[in-house]
Parts: structure tokens; C-alpha cells; sequence
């Protein structure tokens, strides 16, 4: 497989944006409805403002993955800004339902906690709905834990609630890591 990671542009916008919609439209694991997507303009201002934010020393930031010159996923982190809370950097990860199992979101994740060390920060976290199995099953093989559950958090279209899961990372450097 001739994979690829790397930085976001704004020329990617418009695939982030389908790999979004086709992820929701899928319905294992999104919170969103289709209709409550961003536009591609959005997309773009958004990353734009990714850009923006590392310069000025903010670890927020997206990877992309390719796949034959083709953007097949993307994981991203939102450095949390309140000063007390500037050590904590929120995933996300969206892989196109077509190209999921062949290894993409394990490539993603394992280069955006890389990053997020050397940028250092000291906690990730990530949010899972209870019935993505396989995400989760990512996630602790990539050393999340779970830290906690909100109980009925999300309620699908047929009214169904399902429970959310927080999982948690911390860096190796870190005394509540090594607790």
C-alpha cells in the first residue's frame, strides 16, 4: 500500500469534507447528521485557521492520510486554551468508510500522538460513542484508556440513547502518566 501522512492544506478541504459526510451517512459512530455538516468553505476556513493558531503556539492541528495520491482520512487535535488547560489536546478521526481496516486511522493516530509529545502536551483525550466497537478497540490498542462514560449521551434518529466514552492518554513524561 503507498500511504502517505501528512500536514492538511486548504486544497484539501473539499475531500475532509466528503470524507465527513460519507462517515455520518455511514452512521457507525458519528453524533452529526448530514445536514449538520460544515460546508467546504467552512472546511477551508477552519484549516486555515489551524495555520493560523500554530503560529501563534497553539498545538492545535490535521493530518491527512493518502492512499495513491487520494486523502483517505484525517485526524485532528484542539489544544484546549484556557491557560489552566493548555496541556490537554482533544482528538478526532474520520477515515472514509471505503478505505477503513487497511490501517489508515492506526497510521493517523499513532502520528498525531507523536506530535502532540512534541508539541508538549500531557493528556489526550478522545470521545467514543459506546457502540463503535472497532474505534475503541483502536484506541486502546493505541494505549487510551477509558477514563469515563456519559451515560445516554447521544440519542440516535430512532430516539435509541447510547452512552459516550471519554478515553484518555497521557504522555510518557507526564507524573499523572506515570501514576
Amino acid at each position: 500500500m503507498n500511504r502517505r501522512i501528512r500536514m492538511v492544506s486548504v486544497a484539501d478541504a473539499g475531500r475532509v469534507a466528503e470524507i465527513d459526510h460519507d462517515v455520518v451517512a455511514d452512521g457507525r459512530g458519528a453524533v452529526l447528521e448530514v445536514d449538520q455538516l460544515p460546508s467546504v468553505s467552512v472546511v477551508a476556513a477552519r484549516i486555515d485557521a489551524l495555520f493560523a493558531a500554530q503560529s501563534a503556539g497553539v498545538a492545535s492541528t490535521m493530518l491527512v492520510a493518502e492512499e495513491g495520491g487520494r486523502v483517505v482520512g484525517y485526524a485532528h487535535r484542539e489544544q484546549l486554551t484556557p491557560k489552566r488547560l493548555q496541556h490537554v489536546g482533544v482528538l478526532d478521526l474520520a477515515v472514509d468508510p471505503a478505505h477503513q481496516r487497511r490501517g489508515h486511522g492506526r497510521a493517523l493516530m499513532e502520528a498525531l500522538i507523536e506530535d502532540s509529545w512534541s508539541w508538549g502536551l500531557l493528556r489526550l483525550e478522545l470521545y467514543v460513542r459506546a457502540d463503535n466497537v472497532r474505534a475503541a478497540a483502536l484506541y486502546r490498542s493505541l494505549g487510551f484508556v477509558l477514563e469515563g462514560t456519559r451515560r445516554g449521551f447521544v440519542r440516535l434518529p430512532g430516539g435509541e440513547l447510547v452512552d459516550d466514552h471519554i478515553f484518555c492518554m497521557w504522555s510518557p513524561t507526564s507524573p499523572a502518566g506515570q501514576a
